[in-house]
């Protein structure tokens, strides 16, 4: 079931108090109604949809003239379908936001292909410069579209290392095993191993099942003596930080990350996190979010260009200490 959060509406004032609220009234934009769809868990993602609702607030739309749907997926594909679905019938939608990555822009892709309707949908972190519908508009965060830079950066730490951990969903929409085997081959005068380990979560199990997904590759890993690991992007994981950094650290791997969420959340210093900024990414989805909603034709919606965020590499405040200590 959704989770509604429901506009207040204000009353007419009366005597002086009108008049001066006339100009706020013909300012406030009509009422909208927004159904944002997650594949993640409520309460592991406050910082980002406030960063959401914040820059929709500032586009106009707060909670005075603006309702908000949300359904969250816990992970499960099964779930995320049923609830992409559900959005996907739904007439009385405005706006549709797919939150959490890939998997959700997906879902509702292959929603409204079944139900024949397409309400506008805004993406906050997809893995393609192109939009895959003509209703579709967004953020290209370069979420998996970074995995083979990370897995460079990782190997150009230790060229003697020959074998690299690799934790990634198999499941995930458009995965191709290809894209990072290719680049162990080409790579070292004889080519890298990858050892690689798949986390997924399956209709109706429970939370546990990903940790112990999650517990068993670092396990492996540590047992092997591999010293150096990729965790890919996938919404999964970000579900499962505080999980995936204690696993990574109990078996002394060092890591390169996708978000600098990591960090926070019990990667080690010398780990590196090496992507685009997460709240960037909702902040920029929030605002044309709120282009979206201010469109008089809805279709001109092709008129807002996907935009796409630069990664960079983030640095731990010890190494950014180290740094500023080395220029002077």
């Amino acid at each position: 079931m959704a989770k509604r959060k429901t506009a207040t509406r204000s009353k007419k004032s009366a005597g002086s108090r009108k008049s001066g609220r006339s100009k706020e009234r013909e300012k406030q934009k009509p009422d909208k109604t927004i159904g944002i769809l997650h594949s993640g868990r409520v309460n592991r993602h406050t910082n980002e949809m406030g960063a959401f609702t914040t820059a929709l607030a500032q586009a106009g739309y707060t909670n005075k003239n603006l309702t908000i749907d949300y359904y969250w997926s816990d992970d499960d594909p099964q779930k995320l379908a049923n609830n992409a679905l559900t959005l996907a019938n739904d007439t009385t939608l405005d706006l549709i936001i797919a939150a959490g990555g890939t998997a959700s822009v997906y879902a509702l892709l292959d929603a409204q292909n079944k139900t024949k309707l397409s309400t506008n949908v805004v993406f906050t972190s997809f893995s393609q410069q192109n939009a895959p519908a003509p209703n579709m508009t967004g953020v290209n965060a370069q979420t998996s579209g970074l995995d083979v830079a990370r897995m460079q950066y990782l190997y150009g730490l230790d060229r003697t290392q020959t074998t690299f951990g690799v934790l990634e969903n198999q499941t995930r929409p458009n995965f191709d095993l290809r894209t990072l085997q290719n680049w162990a081959d080409q790579t070292g005068d004889a080519g890298v191993k990858l050892d690689r380990h798949s986390v997924h979560k399956n209709a109706g199990e429970n939370d546990q099942a990903v940790v112990q997904r999650i517990d068993d590759a670092f396990n492996d890993w540590g047992q092997k003596k591999i010293k150096y690991a990729q965790v890919c992007a996938d919404p999964i994981f970000n579900d499962h930080r505080p999980e995936v950094t204690k696993a990574a650290n109990r078996n002394g791997i060092r890591i390169i990350y996708q978000w600098k969420e990591f960090r926070k959340d019990g990667a080690k210093n010398n780990d590196i996190v090496y992507g685009t900024d997460l709240i960037e990414g909702y902040t920029q989805a929030g605002r044309m979010a709120g282009q979206v909603l201010d469109l008089s034709d809805p279709t001109d919606i092709a008129t807002i260009p996907v935009h796409t965020l630069t990664p960079q590499v983030w640095l731990s405040k010890t190494a950014k200490r180290r740094g500023r200590k080395n220029r002077r």
